[in-house]
């Protein structure tokens, strides 16, 4: 495998599926700005629905949630532009300008996200969930920087499928918790629940990807 090829993301998995991924994080990026940037974070359901259950925003509190949804959306533009282009030579510098992007709006997302996590509706298991998601997703994404500031091609390329898939997170969270709302009859527990075994799934799926495109190079 050489680096061109182990890293051509086109080639691996289908001009469709890169496209498909890109067309569905704009779509989440449209979908989250308009809920967080024109109706406002407390005409959100999700915030309506902090305050009927007593929750009172401290201090900055709405300023931080808005740094880390407006960096983790950075991070998923960022992230299609990256996978999009793909690394050939003549897109090479574009390719390391959107990564460093992607790099640097996921830390900043994922430190914000640590206090936040601890405001998580559903107790000390959400609060756990978030805390675990955060720390896969900003460890993924520093592994696949180092990867490619080692320029270990392959290594890095597993490593920040790995962090894009994570920094979905959020919308399967949404996704899983009205699916599971009526099996449990609690959103409280189903939004828990979405949160231990969104990420994953997201990860999982990414995995297999990745390795069926590792072998069709």
């Amino acid at each position: 495998m050489n680096e061109n090829g182990s890293f051509y993301l086109f080639r691996a998995a289908g001009h469709w599926s890169v496209w498909a991924v890109a067309m569905l994080a704009v779509s989440w990026v449209a979908h989250t700005s308009t809920r967080m940037f024109i109706m406002g974070v407390d005409r959100t359901t999700f915030m309506q629905e902090k305050v009927q259950l007593g929750f009172e925003p401290w201090f900055a509190w709405r300023a931080l949630l808005l740094v880390h949804v407006a960096s983790a959306v950075i991070a998923m533009i960022a992230g299609s532009v990256s996978l999009v282009l793909g690394v050939r030579q003549s897109r090479m510098v574009i390719h390391r300008w959107a990564g460093r992007l992607y790099v640097v709006a996921v830390v900043i997302s994922g430190l914000a996200g640590v206090p936040l996590s601890f405001t998580a509706t559903g107790g000390i298991l959400a609060i756990g969930g978030f805390l675990l998601l955060n720390h896969a997703w900003l460890k993924t994404t520093l592994m696949s920087y180092r990867a490619a500031r080692g320029r270990d091609i392959a290594l890095h390329r597993t490593w920040v499928v790995r962090s894009y898939a994570i920094t979905f997170a959020n919308m399967t969270v949404h996704i899983l918790t009205t699916a599971l709302t009526g099996i449990f009859d609690s959103h409280a527990t189903a939004y828990t629940v979405a949160i231990w075994i969104g990420w994953p799934i997201n990860v999982a799926i990414a995995e297999v990807w990745r390795r069926k495109s590792s072998r069709s190079l």
